[in-house]
């Protein structure tokens, strides 16, 4: 049966046509890049599958947007991120992560994250309109764990970056999941050594 591509709850575009899910690489300076498109409900299995295989310790980026309210308009770039890391990672507490917050960091609109190992080059973010990046020096394991998911490889593949433009711009909004939004993460997770390294301009 063919994919429905659906985006995620805090990304909405005018048209998802011709979108699906698959993977294209690129090579780069002794490192793998994979640039990921997902239907959004199997990107937390993404997520789960590669954070298990991260050699530990790990880390934990989290990108708020400096913004008033509850979107942004149509349009609209964002400028202005707040980036905050937690160091340290071990296996367990990436699963701790992603189980109270997989459903919110993958639904939000607004939100960038990822994670990556201390000791080697391997990191997983997640961009703009839920684009998803891999970063490697060991590309198998990412080969692998798509080939176990079934998303194809596709030299030409089509990503939400493709269907947004000035003429066709996507809104981008927050999301609430168990009475938690994006912004709550920092303080929640304060206590465990969450902190702030500093505000990027774009």
């Amino acid at each position: 049966m063919e994919e429905v591509f659906r985006t995620a709850q805090g990304v909405s575009v005018p048209s998802v046509r011709g979108l699906c899910s698959g993977y294209r690489e690129e090579g780069r300076e002794g490192e793998t890049v994979f640039t990921v498109s997902l239907t959004a409900p199997r990107q937390e299995e993404l997520l789960r599958h590669f954070c298990r295989g991260l050699r530990e310790p790990a880390y934990f980026t989290l990108e708020l947007p400096v913004i008033e309210g509850e979107a942004l308009p149509r349009g609209q770039e964002r400028l202005l991120y707040d980036v905050y890391y937690l160091d340290g990672c071990t296996r367990p507490v990436l699963d701790a992560l992603l189980d109270r917050y997989a459903e919110l960091l993958c639904s939000d609109g607004l939100v960038r994250f990822g994670f990556a190992s201390h000791e080697e080059r391997d990191e997983i973010y997640v961009s703009d309109y839920k684009v998803i990046q891999v970063y490697t020096a060991a590309p198998g394991r990412t080969r692998e764990i798509l080939k176990g998911m079934g998303v194809p490889f596709k030299e030409d593949l089509r990503t939400l970056w493709d269907a947004v433009d000035e003429q066709h711009p996507a809104e981008l909004s927050l999301v609430e999941a168990e009475e938690e939004w994006i912004f709550d993460i920092p303080e929640n997770l304060k206590d465990a050594g969450m902190y702030l390294s500093g505000r990027r301009e774009e």
